[in-house]
Order: C-alpha cells, then structure tokens, then sequence
C-alpha cells in the first residue's frame, strides 16, 4: 500500500548512512579477494580511515575499525606500497626518516565513547612489515621501560629524525600525540631502533639533571595535558633543539576534570650533546602568571568589544 511504502522510505532514508556503512564493510573482503591496483587501495584506506574518525554515530565508528585494519594490510601487502607516493590526511600517518630505511604507519582507532587505540606498522623497503600492539592502556610510568613491538607504547606519529646514540647506534626520534580520554591528551618523544631484526622502543638518550646535580637519563618523554589545552613539542630547527611547553598544574576547565596540566608560555628543550639529548631548564623568561584561557576574555575595562570596534 502507498502508507506501509511511505514507511518503507522513511525507514531507509533514516538508516541510509548505516545500512550503506555495512554494505560496504561487508563487501570489502570480497572485493579485496581479486587483485586491486595500489591506487584503489589507497583510496580505500583513505575512505575508512575518515569513516573510523567523522561516522557520526558511535556505533559506525566501532564497526568499521576491523575494516579500517583490512584495508591498512591490504595496502602493505601490494609489492608497490613501499614506493607508492601516498596521498596523506589527518587521518593517516605515514612517516619517513631522510634516510628512507622504513616507513611507519599510524592511525587512531575508537574502543568506546572516549577511549581509543592505536594501529601501527613498520615497513621496510623489501615490502616486509611488522605490525605494532598497542598496549599503552596497561602502562605506567613509561619514560624509563625499554619496549618492542608486542608491547607499544601506541601513538599517532607526526615527525620522524634518524639520530645516532652515544654509542654510535643508528636510532629514529618518534614524535607522537595520543588521545588519552576525555579529559586529558598527551605528547610522546619515543625512541626506536632495531635490534637482531626485532623493533625496540626506547632508548637511554635523553639526559635531565635533578637536584643536587645527579643525572637522570629517560628513554622517552610523555607531556600529559588537558584536553583543552594545545602543547608543542618537535624539533626547532632554528634553535637545533628539541622545543616543548612547560606544564603547571591547575584546576581543569572541563566538566568534573579535576586539577590538570596547562602550558603556562614557557619553554624547556632538549639539545644533542655528546650523542645525547640534554635537558635545557628555559629558553624564554617571559612566564605567565596564569595557565593560558582556552578563549579570550573581555574585561570591563575592554576598550575594543568582541568584533574588534573601540568602544564608545
């Protein structure tokens, strides 16, 4: 009848994004059984990739990340990857070192409303790679172990340095961001190198002093930080050192947060000596006497208002 059809549309206009999401979930195993050129498995990366981060449905988010792992491996598996110019977005990571030894892959994966993990890979250019556990969620305090691919340290990689130890070594400087919940993010320095074949994560190379002059030598870094809140920390090459921001605690701005970590406009760094990376207590003076607002505030004493016009 006209009425049971009306419903029928209705129906499937409502459930159009999620019916067509578990088509093509469904079917990407099948349409992968055949050979498939580079370019389209790419482009499907790419596709589910931004489905796992943008579905507007929770539940489409945590539906795809197996289909999102498929259509990483079924790129990595084509003999062309290594080479192949990947169209990069903010959804995908791949990063190179200059010396082009290997590539990492990184990307997000939701596990519920405000937790996530992390997928990993490293390829070497005979197309071999090595897929990365994410095992963060049972880790604490990190900046010390020595960890390999079974047990990573996950992150979503967005600079990569090939360095040499003290001891001559050849390392790679990870820098990585992690989105921890809903009230807090963190930074990560990671260290990897490869060690009889296998992928080792960390490496005691970065040198702080404590108080009464003992050193104290860290295999990575973590900078933990409110959610709000945007910290830096990468390479300078001006200043060739290792620039982040100094963290002070405050009272969080986020409902039921609790106290947390703010940028307060300072920063430290970290700069190679001797193989090592040593700690740089400030590189500026200037120092707020607050945590910076996430947003500006206007006081009474404003003379411009909100659109930029002085006041009359």
């Amino acid at each position: 009848s006209y009425i049971a059809m009306k419903h029928r549309l209705n129906y499937l206009t409502n459930s159009s994004y999620i019916l067509g999401l578990m088509i093509v979930c469904l079917s990407f195993t099948s349409v992968h059984s055949q050979d498939s050129d580079i370019e389209t498995l790419a482009s499907d990366l790419l596709y589910y990739s931004d489905i796992n981060y943008n579905a507007a449905a929770l539940s489409s988010q945590l539906r795809v990340r197996e289909t999102v792992v498929k259509a990483c491996e079924a790129y990595l598996d084509h003999p062309d990857s290594y080479t192949h110019s990947f169209t990069e977005n903010i959804w995908l990571s791949i990063k190179q070192p200059d010396d082009k030894k290997l590539k990492i892959y990184t990307l997000r994966v939701k596990t519920d409303a405000h937790t996530h993990k992390y997928m990993g890979y490293v390829q070497f250019p005979d197309g071999k790679y090595v897929k990365l556990q994410d095992m963060s969620s049972e880790m604490d305090d990190v900046e010390y172990d020595i960890l390999d691919q079974d047990y990573w340290y996950g992150a979503m990689y967005y600079n990569i340095a090939s360095e040499q130890t003290p001891e001559g070594k050849q390392v790679y400087l990870l820098y990585g961001y992690d989105e921890v919940d809903q009230f807090t993010n963190r930074k990560v320095l990671d260290i990897m190198y490869i060690d009889e074949d296998k992928i080792q994560f960390g490496y005691p190379m970065l040198k702080f002093m404590e108080e009464g002059g003992r050193e104290d030598i860290k295999s990575r870094m973590v900078l933990e930080f409110s959610k709000d809140a945007n910290v830096g920390l990468n390479f300078n090459s001006s200043l060739e050192m290792i620039v982040y921001d100094n963290l002070i605690q405050r009272m969080g701005q986020l409902p039921g947060q609790g106290p947390t970590q703010y940028p307060d406009g300072s920063y430290r760094g970290l700069k190679k000596e001797d193989g090592y990376f040593v700690h740089v207590e400030k590189l500026y003076d200037q120092i707020s006497s607050s945590a910076p607002r996430p947003k500006p505030v206007l006081g009474k004493k404003a003379k411009k208002n909100i659109f930029g016009k002085s006041k009359n």
